[in-house]
């Protein structure tokens, strides 16, 4: 978003932001006062805050072409199909289903995988369909057979009826069994399915497949007729659409590349692809793939992401979709076109235009999952640089330079950022109400006036103090309640407030109807408030940088470049005189609260110091970890803990910045892949100033910064090091954009 900054009377000063910032436990800076410290104006424009997800790979979700790689997979497909010297014969379609039907089997010893792949090829070459005049023949002689075998019981019924007794007679014959292959059993529905969808891939037009308490039957079509569950296959309405549901069958014997319903065996079940966007939240976005495409929510056939990105900023990551083609996701690249703006992520509030886009196309087996990332790259822009100190010598150059390399070489403290502890800064605090147990206190909280009205409609306003304004007995807090949803948008606030709606005073069950996810968030920025305040006290208290015996340290995770968000994982130790040679600053960790977590030595008072300060403490109570981090009445506000390491680095140490003159306010100071795409290129405008360049004159100053962290740091916390300004939104829509 872009537009003039807010100036009003309301902007907070430097002071009161860095106290703001103090009060949630972010204090030190590296970098001490060795340089002066400069302001920025952060996310003047969407593109100023470009993130892309790089997976467990090493992949950066950048945005490119959408078409290539699925069209030459697709050609490739159709080309093989329409080759007819490359038509198998019967014998290499069975070997092939044979091979692939029993690689899904769930058999250990490779001699029972064997034996069941023999078994299985010999069944079907045994019910190998046989040319047309035979198969005549062979239900002439049927006929004959039948007309014997009705004499022969026209007589047998003569005799009875002549003395009362049958004399001997050939025996009727047998009902055959119907000659289908039963698999062994299977656990595993989705090793089921592949094993169907094998069947109606090589043999679609001569057997059928059933499951059958656990155990996929394979019929050929001899027996269609013989298995009593065949309607769910084939019979009643769909008699002539074999597989229509499930089966192996099909309309025609031979199926067409075309049909929707056809997938390759050989291909992965998954198309991953790069959504890019600008001005969309996350989860806005998948709710609409997943409306578009038809697929469920949460599922792995549903639409798979590794984690959420902030919506006021260009974005790049990868996302799953079961069995979708590239065609599929067509309509996102055409929808926004006619309005698109390809300045360079300039979208916003103002009518400005959101945008998506979907590209790098290819097929993978497995889905993506919430945390499946090594980290984030991240593209940051600052505008009007201005030095805070002007009493200092150094030139604005030589202190951005300066504290970009204190990063780049020393890190920072690895605080959880203020965005921890949402919009209005206070989830912390519901967290430590649940946590004692007082979950009222947590919905006025939740549901009650925020400071300064939060920017919000005038609507909710009234709900909140409708709310907080309700009387004591039950029927007063379900007619509070009642006037408060008039307002209320949806949300937690509006789940609470229903429950309470209907059921009175059931505050812990108003808590429950709140989605888990978010009743977690407001735990776990409790505990982020608690290690911040700690990481503060160890780093100024504990020797800065130094490693201290009574530190502790990760040791499974010693060699490992992604971090585990695991507990079971990880295996601390305590450092001591003998091993402290050992490690350095960048091994030592601290816990993250919890009743499962070991305290090191040399802070036990810090935690009892910032668990008092918060709240979770009352005066004169004993501190014990996990007594304090054990619900008073609830397992599922009990928390076990973690390790998060006291340094945060930018990744491999890199970490790449360019100081920019411009002379345009808003004009777009990065190339985003759109940008790139489109042709689009940056103002002539734009240049980079040199060591040697000079820095005098009416133009603006920017800095642009490029680097990478692990998916547990924050950026914006970064941003704090590099130029010692709190990271407080009151304060930066303060600053002036020129």
């Amino acid at each position: 978003m872009y537009g003039p900054a807010d100036t009003s009377s309301s902007a907070m000063t430097l002071s009161e932001a860095r106290s703001l910032e103090s009060s949630f436990g972010i204090s030190s800076i590296v970098a001490g006062p060795a340089f002066s410290d400069f302001s920025g104006v952060l996310k003047a424009r969407f593109s100023d805050f470009v993130v892309k997800e790089v997976n467990l790979d090493g992949e950066v979700a950048t945005y490119e072409k959408i078409d290539a790689p699925n069209e030459e997979q697709k050609a490739e497909e159709v080309k093989k199909a329409a080759e007819p010297k490359k038509e198998r014969t019967y014998e290499e379609r069975c070997g092939a289903a044979a091979t692939e039907i029993t690689s899904w089997c769930e058999l250990k010893e490779e001699e029972e995988r064997e034996k069941v792949k023999t078994d299985l090829l010999a069944f079907l070459l045994e019910n190998k369909p046989k040319p047309q005049e035979e198969k005549k023949d062979e239900e002439e002689a049927k006929k004959v057979e039948e007309v014997a075998e009705n004499k022969v019981e026209v007589a047998a019924e003569a005799a009875a009826a002549t003395d009362g007794s049958a004399p001997a007679a050939p025996a009727a014959p047998t009902i055959p069994v119907p000659a289908i292959f039963t698999l062994p059993k299977l656990a595993d529905k989705s090793n089921r399915g592949k094993i169907h969808s094998t069947v109606r891939a090589h043999l679609s037009a001569y057997f059928l497949t059933d499951t059958h308490e656990g155990a996929v039957r394979v019929i050929p079509e001899s027996e269609f007729s013989e298995v009593k569950a065949y309607g769910r296959f084939g019979g009643g309405k769909n008699q002539n659409k074999r597989g229509s549901n499930g089966g192996g069958g099909g309309k025609s014997k031979k199926r067409k590349l075309q049909d929707k319903d056809f997938w390759p065996p050989a291909r992965g079940d998954y198309l991953q692809f790069v959504l890019y966007k600008e001005n969309v939240d996350t989860m806005h976005a998948i709710k609409d793939l997943e409306h578009k495409l038809r697929v469920k929510s949460g599922v792995k056939k549903g639409v798979g992401y590794g984690g959420t990105k902030d919506k006021r900023a260009v974005t790049g990551q990868f996302v799953t979709v079961y069995r979708k083609r590239g065609e599929d996701l067509e309509w996102i690249n055409q929808k926004d076109r006619e309005n698109a703006i390809y300045g360079g992520g300039g979208g916003g509030t103002g009518g400005y235009v959101s945008t998506m886009r979907v590209g790098r196309f290819k097929y993978v087996k497995s889905h993506t999952n919430l945390g499946m990332l090594r980290g984030n790259q991240f593209t940051i822009v600052l505008r009007n640089l201005k030095l805070n100190e002007k009493d200092k010598a150094e030139s604005l150059l030589a202190t951005v330079n300066g504290r970009c390399k204190s990063v780049k070489e020393n890190g920072f403290v690895n605080y959880f950022g203020m965005q921890r502890f949402g919009k209005f800064l206070d989830t912390h605090k519901a967290g430590v109400k649940m946590m004692r147990g007082d979950y009222e206190g947590a919905i006025d909280i939740i549901v009650g006036p925020k400071n300064d009205g939060g920017g919000e409609r005038p609507e909710m306003l009234q709900a909140r103090q409708a709310w907080i304004n309700r009387g004591s007995d039950a029927d007063e807090i379900k007619k509070a309640a009642q006037e408060a949803l008039k307002g209320l948008g949806r949300g937690p606030e509006r789940s609470a407030i229903e429950h309470v709606a209907r059921k009175g005073a059931d505050f812990k069950g108003a808590l429950f109807s709140i989605q888990k996810g978010m009743r977690l968030m407001y735990l776990h920025a409790m505990q982020s408030a608690v290690w911040n305040s700690v990481a503060t006290l160890r780093w100024e208290k504990g020797g800065g940088g130094e490693v201290m015996v009574g530190d502790l340290v990760v040791m499974e995770e010693k060699e490992k470049s992604v971090e585990s968000t695991q507990l079971s994982n990880k295996k601390v130790v305590e450092i001591t005189e003998e091993n402290k040679g050992e490690y350095t600053i960048d091994d030592v960790v601290l816990p993250l609260p919890g009743q499962q977590v070991q305290v090191p030595n040399n802070a036990v008072k810090y935690y009892e110091d910032a668990c008092r300060e918060i709240g979770l403490l009352d005066e004169g109570e004993e501190f014990d970890m996990k007594k304090v981090f054990t619900s008073k009445d609830t397992k599922d506000f009990n928390l076990g803990g973690d390790y998060r390491r006291l340094m945060g680095r930018v990744a491999n140490g890199e970490m790449k910045w360019e100081v920019l003159e411009y002379e345009d306010a808003r004009e777009p100071l990065v190339e985003t892949d759109l940008m790139r795409m489109e042709g689009v290129p940056l103002p002539g405008t734009v240049r980079e100033i040199g060591e040697e360049g000079k820095e005098e004159g009416k133009s603006l100053k920017g800095l642009r910064v490029t680097f990478e962290l692990p998916s547990s740091s924050y950026a914006t916390i970064v941003i704090r090091e590099i130029t010692g300004m709190p990271q407080v939104q009151t304060y930066l829509k303060g600053l002036s954009l020129e």
